[in-house]
C-alpha cells in the first residue's frame, strides 16, 4: 500500500475556491482543469496554509484514495481570482449540473449516474464535451 510519501508529485497552480479558515481547509480548482484537489494542512510546516476563495497558488498535487490532494502550497497572489467560484457555480447552472435555489430539492443526477457521483461534478467530460 502506497503512502502519501510514495506517490509522485504533479506541480499545479490553482484557484481556491472554497475555504474554512476555522479548520483550514480548501477546495482548489487546477490549472489542469482536473477533478478538485483538498487541501488539509498536515504536520510539517510547509504544508501549513491559510487561504480565501479566490488566492491563486501553487503546490504539489499527489493523489490518494481517489483523491486529489493539496501538498505543499505556496501563495502566489492572494484573491487573484475573486469571482470564479461564483462564475463557475453560473456555468454549472446553464449546463443544468448545478442548481443555484437553496430551497430547491437536491437535483436528479445526470442520466447514468448515482445520486452520490451527482455531489461531485467531474469537469474533465464536460469540458471535453464544450471542445469537441
Amino acid at each position: 500500500m502506497k503512502t502519501m510519501l510514495d506517490m509522485e508529485a504533479t506541480a499545479m497552480l490553482g484557484v481556491v475556491l472554497w475555504s474554512d479558515v476555522k479548520d483550514n481547509r480548501a477546495v482548489v480548482w487546477c490549472d489542469d482543469h482536473g477533478d478538485l484537489a483538498f487541501y488539509k494542512p498536515g504536520k510539517t510546516t510547509a504544508d501549513r496554509a491559510v487561504f480565501q476563495p479566490g488566492d491563486l497558488i501553487q503546490f504539489e498535487l499527489r493523489e490518494a484514495s481517489q483523491m486529489r490532494i493539496v501538498a505543499r502550497p505556496q501563495m502566489l497572489a492572494r484573491d487573484s481570482h475573486p469571482n470564479l467560484a461564483d462564475e463557475l457555480k453560473q456555468v454549472g447552472e446553464a449546463m443544468g449540473v448545478v442548481t443555484h435555489s437553496r430551497d430547491a430539492k437536491r437535483a436528479s443526477p445526470p442520466q447514468g449516474r448515482t445520486r452520490r457521483d451527482a455531489d461531485v461534478i467531474r469537469m474533465d467530460s464536460y469540458r471535453r464535451a464544450e471542445v469537441a
